[in-house]
């Protein structure tokens, strides 16, 4: 049952993929204000149920909701409209263009998106693009990225690439964030850096956070809760402390079975 608190709530919900359950019969709430992380083995649907809270993929059973409102079957465009925006394991940026054109761009609604806007109303375009390069500006100097502006973002390493598109994601004022493996290909340094972020977005403006990650060290440092998955469903919920002592955890997840 989803409540005002809830950011994001999973009710039974269900992906198949030729007859196979890759999301099976899945429920779980986040509470807003929070960082969740998403855990389990490769294959458990961790993926997948991200695709299906941020509009890539439709389920075949079940509901999702941000809030109180239903969004099930809604586009990724139309899930950005509630504020909900996503990563991916691999960065997805525009090459070759600047990182700060490729953060400029990145706001939804804009002005220049319009005909009559454009026709009618250029000098409220203009003033929204100086408001959007100086907003890109202040995002990449936060990612220490700003020394690179003018940079094409085909350049870049593969976790700067992660950081820009994070950045891309703060250019549009989210109030949920899904982060799929946001460690991968980053060395320690910059996770810690991303750490911080993430930790100093979510205390001041309340953003609401989940990540699936497979580095436990990044779960225990920032999840206030953990969700296990394995075989496409919620094995367990709980802290990070709850979870290592889980024994089903344990045998389905950890290894640690025996030891």
């Amino acid at each position: 049952m989803s409540t005002p608190d809830n950011a994001i709530s999973i009710q039974n919900v269900t992906k198949l993929f030729w007859g196979i359950e890759a999301v099976s019969r899945c429920s779980f709430n986040i509470n807003g204000g929070t960082v969740t992380g998403i855990i389990g083995p490769n294959g458990a649907g961790k993926s997948t149920l991200f695709n299906l809270i941020g509009g890539q993929y439709i389920p075949d059973y079940g509901d999702i909701l941000i809030g109180e409102k239903y969004v099930t079957g809604f586009t990724a465009n139309q899930v950005a409209q509630r504020g909900l925006f996503r990563t991916f394991q691999v960065a997805h940026e525009y090459p070759r263009m600047t990182l700060i054109d490729n953060l400029k761009i990145a706001p939804i609604n804009q002005k220049g998106e319009s005909l009559l806007y454009n026709l009618f109303s250029s000098k409220k375009i203009k003033e929204e693009e100086i408001i959007y390069e100086k907003k890109a500006l202040e995002v990449l100097k936060i990612l220490e990225l700003d020394h690179l502006k003018n940079e094409q973002a085909g350049f870049l390493s593969g976790g700067q690439k992660k950081l820009l598109e994070f950045g891309r994601i703060l250019m549009s004022e989210p109030k949920i964030v899904l982060l799929d493996e946001i460690s991968a290909g980053i060395n320690r340094t910059l996770m810690q850096k991303l750490i911080t972020i993430i930790k100093t977005i979510n205390k001041e403006k309340n953003v609401t956070f989940c990540v699936i990650e497979h580095d436990m060290d990044l779960i225990k440092e920032l999840c206030n809760t953990v969700i296990v998955m394995t075989q496409g469903s919620v094995l367990a919920k709980g802290t990070f402390e709850e979870i290592v002592k889980n024994k089903e955890v344990q045998e389905a997840y950890l290894g640690l079975e025996g030891q």
